[in-house]
């Protein structure tokens, strides 16, 4: 028997709630929940699911970088749909935002202890 391991192409970045990325499609704004190079998956929020199965839009990462993306919708489950890139996101871009979500949550730590000691 092989001992293979299975490892991930792309690096996934899971947002917490309180610095999630925005999504731009369909005439509304999506809270990202988790993004990689190859798609991202964004909630809901209580409102109907896409019709179509393309999407055409932008993300606004939490370090302050913009892109334009388009891809398809690989499955809606719930308040989740899953969206697959046409043309895979740079990796610079996400180790950028898995950078500031590093700071961002130093930050928060830092607040809360300090919070804590006063």
């Amino acid at each position: 028997m092989s001992d293979k391991t299975c490892q991930r192409k792309v690096f996934r970045i899971r947002y917490p709630e309180e610095a999630r990325a925005r999504l731009t499609a369909f005439g509304r704004e999506f809270e990202i929940v988790d993004c990689s190079e190859a798609g991202l998956r964004f909630r809901l929020n209580g409102g109907a699911a896409p019709a179509s199965q393309s999407i055409n839009g932008s993300i606004r990462f939490g370090a302050g970088t913009s892109v334009e993306i388009s891809g398809f919708v690989l499955r809606s489950k719930e308040d989740h749909v899953a969206v697959k890139f046409a043309k895979s996101l740079s990796p610079a871009v996400i180790m950028g935002e898995q950078r500031w979500l590093r700071d961002h949550n130093a930050r928060q730590l830092a607040q809360a202890g300090a919070a804590t000691a006063t």
